[in-house]
């Protein structure tokens, strides 16, 4: 097997591995919805605890992580074709290479900041529900 085609197995794979590993964090589960106290103040509607912050930071942080993730895989493809349209052109399968190296770093940096923001709901959880 000469390197060339090493090389396309191992972008084929991270191409086909890369939204197993960004998705493969769980899915996020909302906490259950708390009943409203009876002393708010009608027509005000309910006051915002820090469970509904959490919650809401939670769901936008999902969906930029899928949003990153999804801009990696279409760099990581697109250098792919680049480098397979190159032909004998070093310069152009060069640059193809480049493509594909960022797209690759750009979804490692996406898998950990959704390691970070996983950890990160996970103490602040324990510290809404008091078992931190």
């Amino acid at each position: 097997m000469n390197i060339k085609t090493l090389k396309l197995v191992v972008v084929s794979l991270a191409v086909l591995f890369v939204p197993l590993l960004v998705f493969g964090q769980g899915v996020y589960q909302p906490a259950p919805l708390q009943p409203a106290p009876t002393n708010v103040v009608s027509g005000q509607g309910d006051p915002i605890t820090l469970q509904d912050i959490i919650n809401t930071v939670g769901s936008v942080a999902q969906f930029m992580l899928f949003v990153g993730a999804l801009i990696a895989i279409i760099f990581i493809v697109y250098g792919g074709i680049k480098y397979m349209s190159a032909g004998s052109n070093s310069s152009a399968a060069a640059d193809a290479r480049q493509t594909i190296l960022n797209g690759l770093i750009g979804a490692i940096i996406v898998m950990g900041v959704g390691v970070l923001l996983a950890t990160a709901q996970y103490i602040f959880n324990g510290i809404t529900r008091g078992f931190l």
